[in-house]
Formats: C-alpha cells, sequence, structure tokens
C-alpha cells in the first residue's frame, strides 16, 4: 500500500467520525427539542392548573363570607392559599428549568457550529471525549425529566387533596345548615309542647280544689303530665347532645 493510499484511508476514517459526531449531536438536538417541547406542555398544564385553582380559591373565599366565621373555617382557607403558593412556586421551578435548558441547547450549538462549518480541515483530537459528554448531558437530561415527572405527580396530589377538601367543606357545611335547621324546628316543638303541658298543669292545679268526686281523674291527670314532662326533659336532653356534637364536628 501506497502512502496515498494510507493518506485516502486516514481522510476516510476522519470523516466517518465526523459523520457519526454529527449524528450524535443531531440525536442529542433532537432528543433536547424534545425534552423542551414536554416542558412547556408541562408548564402550560400547571398554569391552567394554578388558574382553576385561583378560581376555586375565590369561590372558597366567596361562599365564606356568606358563612359564620370560625378559627376552623379560617385554618381550612389558609391552608388552601398555602397550597396554591406551593403550586406557584413549583411552576417558577418549571420555568427556570426550562430556561436552563434553553441556554445548555444554545452552548451545545455554538460548540458545534464551528465543526459542522463547510471546508473546514479540523480534525477532533477528542472524539471519545466528545461522545461521553454527550451521553453525560443525555443522562443529565433524562435525570431531569424524571425529576419534572415527580413534580408534576406531587402537584397533581396536591392538586387532588385541595379539590377534595374544598368539596368536603361544602359538603359539611350543608350538612351542617340542615341540621341547625332540624334543631330549631325541634326547639320550637319542644317550647310549644312546654308551655301545652304548663297550661294544662295549671289547670290540673284548679281541678284538684274541685269537690273530691274529681279526685280520681285530677290523679291520672297529674300523673300523665309528669309522664310528659319526663319526655319534655329527655328531649330537651337530647337537644343539647346534639347540639354539642355539631358544634364539636364545626371546629374540626
Amino acid at each position: 500500500m501506497g502512502l496515498k493510499g494510507l493518506f485516502d484511508r486516514s481522510d476516510s476514517d476522519v470523516e466517518s467520525e465526523r459523520e457519526a459526531l454529527r449524528r450524535q449531536r443531531t440525536e442529542a438536538a433532537a432528543e433536547l427539542a424534545t425534552l423542551k417541547r414536554t416542558l412547556s406542555e408541562r408548564v402550560e398544564h400547571v398554569q391552567r392548573r394554578e388558574r382553576e385553582l385561583a378560581e376555586a380559591l375565590v369561590g372558597v373565599e366567596k361562599r365564606e363570607q356568606k358563612l359564620s366565621t370560625t378559627e376552623a373555617r379560617g385554618s381550612r382557607l389558609e391552608s388552601a392559599r398555602l397550597r396554591l403558593a406551593e403550586v406557584r412556586a413549583a411552576r417558577s421551578a418549571l420555568d427556570s428549568r426550562r430556561a436552563e435548558l434553553d441556554a445548555r441547547e444554545q452552548a451545545l450549538a455554538a460548540r458545534e457550529h464551528p465543526a459542522e462549518e463547510p471546508g473546514s480541515t479540523h480534525i477532533p483530537a477528542a472524539t471519545g471525549d466528545a461522545t461521553e459528554e454527550l451521553a453525560v448531558k443525555e443522562e443529565a437530561l433524562a435525570t431531569r425529566a424524571k425529576g419534572l415527572d415527580s413534580l408534576e405527580a406531587a402537584l397533581a396530589d396536591r392538586e387532588t387533596s385541595l379539590a377534595e377538601g374544598l368539596t368536603e367543606l361544602g359538603t359539611r357545611q350543608i350538612r351542617l345548615d340542615a341540621n341547625e335547621v332540624e334543631l330549631e324546628v325541634r326547639a320550637q316543638e319542644l317550647a310549644a309542647r312546654e308551655a301545652m303541658l304548663a297550661a294544662r298543669e295549671e289547670a290540673s292545679v284548679v281541678s284538684t280544689q274541685a269537690p273530691e268526686a274529681s279526685a280520681s281523674a285530677t290523679a291520672d291527670e297529674l300523673v300523665a303530665i309528669e309522664v310528659r314532662l319526663a319526655e319534655l326533659r329527655a328531649a330537651e336532653q337530647a337537644f343539647a347532645r346534639t347540639h354539642a356534637e355539631l358544634a364539636a364536628r364545626s371546629d374540626t
């Protein structure tokens, strides 16, 4: 083999290495573009969810203004605000990651540009090092992508928890309103019964002063009044217990 054949083969090997590097860089750029697109979609999703959470929070605030303010309701609203702040902080982190990916992409393009100029005779000094560097970058991008997946899952869990909490708050308030109405009706019924029994008791006292012929009937009426008074006391105790239970539930 002559000297010319040796040079031809050397040029061919260099060109093959360059072609391999171009291929690797193209693949890396394509993967980077895919990651950027995925990240943009996730950022858009987080922003959309943030808007939904903000609207839900406004609705809760309006509802809380219509209800009697308690310490428990205030703590739930504050918890919703804190979760919304966490979502916004996570969105800022996603924006920072996207900016970092943009900077890395620009740096990679700047480093690749001189090697792809037509007519260039520069031979890479360390092809293996460049390949290893690309592999490291790809691994770092994959790690970041996994981190974004975990962050997105955490955000989804927090959003679900917030939605469930708001739903539970509304349901419990509806039940509390219904129970308060029921208790009010029962209180009115008990008051009416108490007034009726008081009137009958007064009438029975008057009747005890009648002739002895009605003494037996009066005794029966007194026994009935005592029984109804006992029922009234039991109903009042049940009312007090129910009211205390509702107050305890509204505070938790």
